[in-house]
């Protein structure tokens, strides 16, 4: 009996003897269908584009509104005598507003992003793949960033 143990001191030595037995396991070849599977839908979605949501999931994230995204072009336009400020002043607003201007472009971007990966990943568990990964948790990491911004 102590001898049986010792035999197989590692798992590829058990592996390759699983293998003398049964060449083609059950469980490898569901992995390998499955990678086939995903392989083959996430190619379909990059010659077909993205369907939509699947229509039984009810997904609703934080929505914003679009005004909330708009500024104007210039910060000149909503700063009072403007034209008062000194260079320095001036500057600053320029900066200012530039940074304004790059953290929209950045939250619109990430919620394009967001959206495409919960699209792909909810029409994915739909086919029955990557059931593994929890939506909801994928959700909340995802939501809490975009809504700190």
């Amino acid at each position: 009996m102590g001898i049986q143990r010792n035999m197989y001191k590692n798992s590829k030595d058990l592996f390759s003897l699983l293998e003398v037995y049964n060449p083609h396991p059950t469980w490898i070849s569901k992995d390998k269908e499955k990678q086939d599977q995903l392989n083959e839908l996430l190619n379909n979605y990059s010659s077909n584009g993205l369907p939509p949501f699947p229509s039984l999931v009810q997904f609703e994230h934080s929505q914003f509104d679009d005004s909330v995204f708009s500024i104007d072009a210039d910060w000149r336009s909503i700063v009072d005598n403007s034209q008062h400020l000194t260079k320095r002043q001036q500057d600053q607003q320029e900066a200012i507003w530039e940074l304004l201007h790059t953290e929209i472009q950045y939250i619109r971007s990430i919620r394009v992003i967001s959206d495409l990966f919960l699209c792909v990943l909810l029409n994915l568990q739909n086919e029955l793949l990557l059931n593994e990964v929890s939506f909801c948790i994928v959700v909340l990491k995802i939501e809490s960033p975009c809504l700190a911004k």
